[in-house]
């Protein structure tokens, strides 16, 4: 028999674990397909689910700017780059002399 989740125990689910889909399923005893069939029926869900997500996205960039700014210097780097466009470049220096060879016309001679 197959087990259901009703959508209040989604929606319960939503708040214990974010836009954690497997998490919620798991939790409910369901498929991750059962909370996705409930969440595209049901509008409210998916609203919750949203705004879940972009809560997590939320506290994960203010935990990566805290550890940046207590001076993680990994999380410094990937802050600069992804937020404030700062780029990686490499620099090669050549010592020594060039010479260069160009042949112009034909060289059937």
């Amino acid at each position: 028999m197959k087990k259901k989740a009703t959508i209040k125990q989604v929606s319960e689910a939503i708040d214990i674990y974010g836009g954690n889909i497997a998490a919620i399923a798991d939790h409910l005893g369901v498929t991750r397909q059962t909370i996705y069939n409930r969440i595209n029926k049901h509008p409210q869900l998916e609203e919750k689910i949203e705004d879940a997500r972009e809560t997590t996205k939320d506290r994960v960039r203010q935990t990566i700017e805290n550890l940046a700014l207590e001076g993680n210097v990994p999380l410094l780097i990937f802050y600069a780059k992804t937020q404030m466009g700062w780029k990686e470049t490499q620099v090669t220096e050549q010592k020594g002399e060039l010479s260069y060879i160009v042949n112009w016309g034909d060289n059937d001679d």
